[in-house]
């Protein structure tokens, strides 16, 4: 930086003060404008420093949403797992005492593991829920309304 400010004082020098400032542009010797110019370099490092941290607001609607999202992918996993025990179960595949290997008992440890996860889903969500009468309101209105109604849909 302080090249860039050595460079303008001996351009000045060598073109004389009158062609420098032919365009409009004014002079400044280097003990005014450097302090001008070690303040705009600093302010835009701390601007990037703050939005590299705080990249985008994560805020609790955010996060409902994002959850909602992934609550009714995992549902329709738990669905599609269901509906495949069931047409096992009525094609007489697997056998009644399957064996730990078998498509059966893995499709039945899949389905446990995505109720776990829904669970743990269905927890945060209303927390979530709870925390959004708290929430800055930045950009408008969340429906709150409509979110406890999908969550509760989930829940049933």
């Amino acid at each position: 930086m302080t090249n860039a400010w050595i460079g303008y004082e001996l351009q000045v020098r060598v073109i004389g003060l009158e062609v420098a400032t032919a365009t409009g542009q004014p002079f400044y010797p280097t003990y005014k404008l450097a302090p001008y110019r070690l303040l705009t370099v600093g302010a835009g490092v701390l601007v990037a420093y703050i939005w590299t941290i705080f990249p985008v607001p994560i805020t609790e609607a955010s996060v409902l949403r994002r959850d909602l999202g992934g609550s009714l992918f995992i549902l329709a996993k738990y669905l599609s797992s269901v509906t495949a025990i069931v047409d096992l179960r009525l094609s007489d595949q697997g056998g009644v005492d399957s064996p730990i290997v078998s498509p059966r008992r893995r499709l039945e440890n899949l389905t446990k593991k995505y109720l776990e996860k829904e669970v743990v889903l269905m927890n945060s969500m209303r927390q979530n829920l709870e925390y959004q009468h708290w929430d800055i309101k930045v950009g408008g209105e969340f429906p709150t309304k409509i979110y406890k109604a999908l969550v509760e849909e989930v829940q049933k």
